[in-house]
C-alpha cells in the first residue's frame, strides 16, 4: 500500500472517530478509564491528560468572561458619568440668560463634569466670512452628524481660537435647529486616542438638541 493510500485511510479513520464521538457524547461516561490515559500535546508541558486540558480551557474561558464583564462594567460606568454630565450641562444651559453666559457655563461645566479643560462653543453667526470659508471642510463633516477624531492645525486654531498645542483629539458637536447650523460645540483632549470615530453620540446628541433650542431663543432675544 502506498504512503498516499495509507494517509487517506488514516484521515478517513480520524473522520469516523470524530463523527462517532460527536454522535455519542456519553462515550467517555461509559468508559471513564480512557480519560486518564488520553494525552494531548501541550506547548509548555509537553503533554497533558484530557481532563487537565479541559480544566485549562475552562480556566481560560472563565478568565475571558471576567475580562468581558469588567469591560462592560467600565462602559456602563462611563455612560453613567456622561449621562450625569449631560443632565447638569443641560440645566446650566437652561439657566443662561445670554449667549456669552451660555458659552461660559458650558466651558466651566465641561471642565467640572467631564474633566476636560479645552472646550468652546463656536457660534456660526459670529464667524467672519473668511473663517466660514476656511472651515468648509469641517462643515461638510458635520453634515453627517457629530465628528470624533483629529483635525488639521489650521482647523483647530480656527475653532479653538488659539494655538491648540494640547488638542490632539476632538469632538465636534453640531448645534442645529431646523436644518440650520447655529454653532459647533468643540471639546478637545490632549490624548490622541480619547475621541475615536466610532464613539456613541446618542447622549450628547440629545443635549445638543436642547442647546439648539436655548441658543435659538437667546439669539432671538439679543436681536430684539
Amino acid at each position: 500500500m502506498s504512503e498516499s493510500n495509507t494517509a487517506s485511510l488514516l484521515a478517513l479513520d480520524e473522520e469516523l472517530v470524530a463523527e462517532y464521538l460527536e454522535t455519542n457524547p456519553d462515550f467517555f461516561g461509559r468508559h471513564p478509564e480512557l480519560l486518564a490515559r488520553l494525552r494531548l500535546p501541550h506547548g509548555e508541558k509537553g503533554s497533558v491528560s484530557l481532563l487537565e486540558r479541559q480544566l485549562e480551557l475552562a480556566r481560560h474561558k472563565h478568565r475571558d468572561l471576567e475580562e468581558e464583564i469588567t469591560a462592560l462594567l467600565g462602559v456602563a460606568a462611563h455612560n453613567e458619568q456622561v449621562a450625569k454630565a449631560c443632565h447638569e450641562l443641560g440645566l446650566q444651559a437652561l439657566a443662561a440668560t445670554s449667549l456669552d453666559q451660555l458659552i461660559a457655563l458650558l466651558g466651566e461645566g465641561v471642565r467640572i463634569h467631564l474633566g476636560m479643560d479645552i472646550s468652546r462653543l463656536v457660534l456660526c453667526a459670529r464667524l467672519a466670512e473668511t473663517q466660514q470659508k476656511a472651515l468648509s471642510s469641517v462643515f461638510e463633516r458635520l453634515a453627517k452628524g457629530p465628528y470624533f477624531g483629529r483635525l488639521t492645525e489650521d482647523e483647530k486654531r480656527l475653532l479653538l481660537g488659539h494655538a491648540p498645542v494640547r488638542a490632539e483629539s476632538l469632538a465636534l458637536l453640531p448645534i442645529r435647529r431646523q436644518d440650520k447650523l447655529l454653532g459647533i460645540w468643540v471639546i478637545a483632549s490632549p490624548d490622541a486616542g480619547h475621541f475615536q470615530p466610532d464613539m456613541d453620540a446618542l447622549l450628547v446628541g440629545q443635549l445638543c438638541d436642547l442647546l439648539a433650542l436655548r441658543l435659538a431663543a437667546l439669539s432671538h432675544a439679543e436681536l430684539r
